[in-house]
């Protein structure tokens, strides 16, 4: 598949995401970057890129579907979709959207 050409639900591409996303080393990641007031994805940044190729060529589809995984993991454990924010220095991607806790 050509860069910028989608990443379709349940390809290779987005199976690779959601494991990523989805394990205990990116739930930890997402929640260690959100208690450091960071957007969950720049968590998960780092695991994202040492894995998938397109995400760290940073190929328009494959990042706003790992945006798109992570807001439906955060959302699924009752996290409140926020603003978006900018990413650290360093991060593949510039923005993300922010969540957090919910309200007890």
């Amino acid at each position: 598949m050509a860069k910028g050409d989608g990443v379709s639900i349940g390809s290779a591409r987005w199976m690779a995401l959601k494991s990523v996303i989805n394990s205990t080393e990116g739930k930890a990641a997402m929640m260690k970057a959100i208690e450091a007031g960071k957007p969950p994805l720049c968590g998960v940044d780092a695991l994202l890129t040492a894995i998938i190729i397109d995400y760290r060529d940073k190929d328009d589809q494959i990042l706003r579907s790992a945006g798109s995984l992570v807001a439906e993991a955060m959302r699924v454990i009752g996290y409140v979709q926020g603003s978006v924010r900018s990413c650290p220095e360093g991060c593949t991607i510039g923005t993300a959207t922010a969540f957090a806790a919910p309200i007890s």
